[in-house]
């Protein structure tokens, strides 16, 4: 199974699939490293982490 970069501890992970571009978003990193994300932009990630 091929982990995801957010998945992995990244913050932002951008992935192309059938020509369309979609993100996921690591939410505990990024608020361990002090990094606010809005939260429309969370809306629209394919998927959220939270831990």
């Amino acid at each position: 199974m091929r982990l995801i970069f957010a998945e992995q501890g990244g913050i932002i992970g951008f992935t192309v699939k059938d020509n369309r571009l979609s993100f996921e978003v690591n939410l505990a990193t990024a608020t361990l490293a002090h990094v606010y994300i809005n939260a429309k932009l969370l809306k629209l990630a394919r998927y959220v982490y939270s831990d």
